[in-house]
């Protein structure tokens, strides 16, 4: 991040975000100026929430690029899924301590939402999300992180 970005972060998260419809509108999926604030809000009161600070928009930005290639997603619930994703996200690196690097942890979200959850975020913000903080707590493996077409690389 360079010197003026820093004083003017949340415009460039802004423009972070907006810029991501140019993938996401292929798959009729487009982010308006008023979700994007939605987000950014919804963004700065979970941070708050968990007691984190984050100085990028990565996690936001990888988030919304997974789901919009998930057959799970709809126009209607996109702003509010990518909300509650981030919102699972924040809460599992806290729960689990940062003990997941965060690229493996989205990979967990993004595999566990599409398969078993099946785009269902109560089993994966309830069920999945004690399955994860357990293994982390008890030393157990994770759940795989398996590739496919809709689990993102990172």
């Amino acid at each position: 991040m360079n010197i003026p970005e820093i004083f003017n972060t949340k415009k460039s998260y802004f423009n972070n975000i907006m810029e991501t419809n140019n993938q996401s509108q292929s798959y009729g999926l487009v982010l308006k100026e008023k979700d994007v604030m939605e987000i950014l809000n919804e963004r700065e009161s979970v941070l708050q929430d968990q007691g984190r600070v984050e100085l990028e928009i990565g996690i936001t930005v990888k988030i919304i690029e997974f789901l919009c290639s998930s057959p799970y997603v709809d126009k209607i619930h996109y702003t509010e899924e990518i909300i509650e994703l981030q919102e699972i996200y924040y809460y599992l690196k806290t729960e689990t301590n940062d003990k997941i690097p965060d690229n493996k942890l989205l990979k967990i979200i993004f595999n566990l939402y599409n398969n078993p959850c099946n785009g269902s975020l109560e089993l994966l913000k309830g069920r999945e999300a004690d399955r994860i903080i357990n293994a982390v707590r008890c030393n157990e493996s994770l759940p795989e992180t398996k590739g496919g077409s809709n689990q993102g690389e990172f």
